[in-house]
């Protein structure tokens, strides 16, 4: 089993951990990371200001990942480190084989 770490819930965050569940085998775990809690879709901000969206329209809960198996963790990224392989955050270490950041 392999360990794939994706750090920034945007837009391309969401993307690449899609792709990599849609991809990979189950036993592989995809974690996203992120200090945020929901991710907003920035593109949309224009019509919010002029009364075409609601914020509710333009934002996702992240913990809503998990539905699709990918672990979502809510915590601020102190420090990437590839010998060993893992990423310090603000509750602390997580390992990983392949990590990618969006």
């Amino acid at each position: 089993m392999a360990n794939f770490l994706v750090l920034g819930g945007g837009t391309g965050g969401i993307v690449i951990s899609h792709i990599l569940q849609k991809k990979l085998k189950k036993e592989h775990q995809i974690t996203l990371i992120d200090r945020r809690n929901e991710h907003i879709y920035y593109p949309s901000y224009p019509l919010l200001m002029i009364g075409k969206r609601e914020p509710a329209a333009i934002t996702r809960k992240l913990g809503r990942l998990e539905k699709k198996g990918i672990r979502f963790l809510q915590t601020d990224v102190q420090e990437i480190k590839t010998s060993p392989s893992e990423v310090i955050t603000s509750t602390g270490k997580i390992p990983y084989d392949y990590q990618g950041s969006a």
